[in-house]
């Protein structure tokens, strides 16, 4: 068997399992998920993502990308891959399979091209002879799409992951069961009762990762470049002022120390021997100045020499409790001017430090109320209050966009200890009931519309 067929027949038993996915799907997302992980096994491609069509305006919206367990619709990559979708489809082959062309483009969404995907781009429709568009594929990689049994292969698959979505678009009319529910009188009670009820007032809230942080610590910051040699305390180690926390390599500082105290003392030395010459000699006495100057360098070199060498033993400002990790990763360790190398706190000097997503930020205030859940106690709630918060969204660890929120532990309430995490429950102002349920469909849909 030559290496084409066997080639040729791995395709087709790649293709066969790919459409008994198809029809085992249980859901929409389940179908998803398949199109963007497994067409990458038919079509040799680096990324694969499914923009979904709305049926009104036809706009683009990604719901799964290749290689991403949850989707966050807040990243840059996912805004510029939807901003070109809409893009392409404003051209008359939108509803064709093509290859995208770049021209045209700014500089700003070049660069974001250059730096966010794969410069080939293969416009896949899913087409359904039904419904209509369902969505897009787009698949990008760095190779050119020139093989014609690749462009036969995606044009099958095609067809399948249409007629595979249809099957998830409800199209039966609801008319019949609303004019049966219209004509009972208790259906307007029940209305009228659901109306009023959405009147109520409630108090806003919103749900934020929490971490209880020292509050103002010392904190033991690199001189200038140089090599940590060790750190001398462990996590959570009582400190007392004054004492050593970390040393620094110092064997450099000496060499220049040393080095610094030669030079002042030659210097000195044939200043002495010039002030003794001057008094028979006028040349020895315009030399003077000079010297003298000589000695004040040597002077001025020998006292930078000493004080860096007296910098690289790092003590503590303040008492309190050390907060660092594992001090044996430290030795040997750059570090930069301004560097942090541990911190020192009061451990009853704490506060929250809470990460509110940018999806679900409230209207905030100093003053409101937050309600902590610690992880190690998630029954037990410490009351806390905002003292200040952040207004410019910051990436978290994970990797999404958040807003910096600081709150101080009310008065009565158990101080916990520092590096605790939990939940943090925020409070915002009152709203009605019906905006309370319906804030994230709301502002979902005004994303999906564009209103």
């Amino acid at each position: 068997m030559t290496d084409a067929s066997s080639k040729e027949q791995n395709r087709i038993a790649t293709l066969f399992e790919l459409e008994n996915g198809i029809r085992n799907a249980t859901s929409r997302a389940t179908l998803e998920f398949l199109m963007v992980n497994q067409t990458g096994r038919l079509i040799p491609c680096d990324q694969v993502i499914f923009l979904s069509l709305n049926q009104l305006g036809k706009k683009p919206r990604a719901k799964a990308i290749s290689g991403v367990a949850a989707m966050d619709r807040n990243t840059p990559f996912v805004n510029w891959v939807e901003k070109m979708a809409t893009r392409e489809l404003k051209g008359s082959d939108a509803l064709k399979p093509h290859v995208l062309d770049w021209d045209g483009l700014d500089d700003y969404d070049r660069e974001n091209r250059d730096a966010l995907s794969p410069s080939r781009v293969y416009w896949l429709p899913l087409v359904s002879p039904r419904l209509g568009p369902l969505g897009i594929l787009w698949l990008a990689r760095s190779d050119a799409w020139e093989d014609a049994d690749e462009i036969t292969l995606m044009d099958h698959i095609a067809l399948s992951y249409a007629h595979g979505l249809q099957g998830f678009f409800q199209t039966n009319s609801i008319s019949r069961a609303a004019i049966g529910l219209l004509q009972r009188p208790m259906v307007f009670l029940l209305l009228a009762a659901v109306c009023l009820a959405m009147s109520f007032p409630v108090t806003l809230s919103a749900l934020g990762s929490a971490r209880v942080v020292p509050k103002s610590p010392f904190v033991l910051t690199a001189p200038f470049q140089a090599v940590v040699s060790e750190v001398l305390v462990k996590p959570n180690q009582a400190v007392s002022q004054g004492q050593i926390l970390a040393r620094l390599e110092d064997q450099e500082m000496k060499n220049q120390a040393a080095v610094s105290a030669k030079a002042m003392d030659v210097a000195q030395a044939q200043l002495i021997r010039a002030q003794r010459a001057s008094f028979n000699n006028a040349e020895n006495r315009e030399a003077l100045a000079e010297l003298e100057a000589r000695v004040d360098l040597c002077q001025a070199e020998l006292t930078y020499a000493r004080d860096r060498l007296s910098k690289t033993v790092l003590t503590a400002d303040k008492a309190g409790v050390a907060v660092v990790g594992r001090p044996e990763l430290w030795r040997g360790r750059p570090v930069s001017p301004g560097q942090s190398i541990l911190q020192v706190a009061d451990p009853m000097a704490v506060e929250i430090e809470i990460m509110l997503p940018v999806k679900d930020a409230v209207l905030l205030e100093p003053g409101n109320r937050v309600r902590l859940f610690l992880d190690r106690d998630p029954l037990a709630v410490i009351e806390a209050r905002i003292v200040r918060f952040e207004y410019d969204p910051r990436l978290t660890e994970l990797g999404t966009l958040a807003y910096a929120v600081t709150a101080e532990f009310a008065d009565d309430a158990d101080h916990p200890r520092i590096g605790l995490s939990g939940t943090a429950k925020v409070y915002g102002p009152s709203v009605t009931l019906f905006y309370y349920l319906f804030r994230r469909p709301i502002t979902l849909m005004r994303q999906w519309w564009g209103v």
